[in-house]
């Protein structure tokens, strides 16, 4: 992937490149520069009508939009997007198996930052234990030990 983003910023260094160089598509991903296109002008740009902004479905805070999680846990979701920034539009609360499920990720995500940004291992096998598809913590333990085997060069934190 590096070797091909480094091929692709080569191409666009060009003023003859086309919009959509074939490189491009080898990538995958090719409709997100037009996204974030769009996003990155919504951001400078006032809305035509002055009240609001175009709609994006972005990753931000909470902050109350999906009731029944956490305020500061990240959520994928409409916004309204004007030069004031991002505006989560509010959604009903998820049905209860919903949003236990969705409880259940934010969880793991937490432990996987934790242990991403200081190395625990207790936090790791928390995090793999307590994802949805992990079957049992023997799976997690074991799965943990191989990843950090495989992954060592990457993850000096862990050493």
């Amino acid at each position: 992937v590096a070797e091909l983003e480094s091929d692709l910023l080569r191409q666009y260094a060009d003023p003859a490149t086309p919009w959509h160089p074939e490189l491009l598509a080898g990538r995958g991903g090719a409709s997100y520069s037009l996204a974030a296109a769009r996003l990155a002008a919504d951001l400078v740009t006032p809305a035509e009508d002055g009240v609001s902004g175009s709609r994006h479905v972005l990753n931000v805070r909470n902050d109350g939009a999906l009731p029944g999680l956490p305020s500061d846990a990240v959520v994928e979701t409409t916004c309204l997007v004007d030069p004031s920034g991002a505006l989560p539009i509010p959604t009903e609360e998820l049905a209860r198996p919903a949003r236990g499920l969705a409880n259940q990720v934010k969880d793991f995500e937490r432990y996987a930052i934790e242990a991403a940004t200081t190395g625990d291992h207790r936090a790791a096998r928390l995090a793999l234990t307590t994802h949805p598809l992990c079957p049992d913590a023997g799976s997690a333990s074991a799965l943990l030990d191989d990843l950090l085997r495989t992954n060592r060069a990457w993850l000096p934190a862990f050493s």
